[in-house]
């Protein structure tokens, strides 16, 4: 018969410490990388180089407009 008013410690299970992920090479480090602090400067990154973009952009479409058939990028016939 179990007497009710005794309980049994059942110690956790050891289990041996994994490292579930560690990336390989740079691709997958920084292109398919989950921290937030690596999407944080994906993401300052991209917008810095789409600002860059743009403002050569503009550029073109100032010098296309102050010197009209001076800077043409392409040559309509």
């Amino acid at each position: 018969m179990v007497d009710i008013g005794t309980v049994e410690v059942i110690p956790p299970a050891e289990v041996e410490d994994v490292e579930l992920y560690h990336p390989k090479s740079w691709v997958t480090k920084y292109v398919f990388c989950q921290d937030a602090k690596v999407i944080a400067i994906q993401y300052s990154i991209t917008a810095i180089s789409i600002g860059l973009v743009a403002l050569v952009l503009s550029w073109f479409i100032r010098l296309q407009l102050a010197f009209p058939g001076t800077f043409s990028l392409h040559h309509p016939k």
